[in-house]
């Protein structure tokens, strides 16, 4: 939609609300399969506030450029404080989830259980891992990449639909 539409820095700032809630769907479906009790108005609390501030904020799309294999948006995001307070939320709300899966994991005596725990989580690593190397290493080079938003999305709701269906069969047998 971002290239083909006459409003372009909408769509970049739906792209922007879109992905920003991506680590919260992520910190919810975890904590679901692994069936941890949690507050999940507060999960979704620091997405709602990115989003508003990106939606409210005037000039927050600076760029949008579409390039044969992606789309390049450059926002005022990255020109502030809250480019870390974003990074802790993504990563931090990630990491958080990766630590759940793994001592869910090491718990857990059903099979399928652990196998889906470890399907979410070798997904999270296929994806997200090679990102932030890539994150570190090529802004020094000044080289562009596809974004790690959608890589992330994709792989991650391929592996949430395998472990939906592992934690289904479970439910079954009982």
């Amino acid at each position: 939609m971002l290239c083909t539409s006459n409003y372009p820095f909408f769509w970049a700032r739906m792209g922007f609300v879109t992905y920003s809630f991506l680590p919260a769907v992520g910190l919810h479906f975890v904590m679901k399969l692994t069936n941890r009790k949690c507050n999940y108005i507060t999960i979704y609390m620091m997405p709602v506030i990115f989003s508003l501030m990106a939606l409210f904020k005037p000039g927050f799309i600076i760029e949008s450029t579409c390039t044969t294999f992606f789309v390049i948006v450059i926002k005022d995001l990255f020109n502030s404080l809250f480019t870390y307070i974003y990074g802790l939320y993504y990563f931090g709300f990630i990491l958080l989830f990766c630590y759940f899966l793994l001592k869910s994991f090491n718990k857990e005596k059903d099979q399928l259980k652990r196998k889906s725990y470890a399907i979410i989580f070798a997904a999270t690593l296929i994806t997200l891992l090679p990102a932030v190397v890539l994150f570190i290493i090529f802004p020094a080079f000044k080289v562009i990449f596809p974004s790690v938003y959608c890589e992330f999305a994709v792989l991650f709701t391929a592996a949430a639909i395998i472990a939906s269906y592992l934690d289904n069969k479970i439910q079954k047998k009982k």
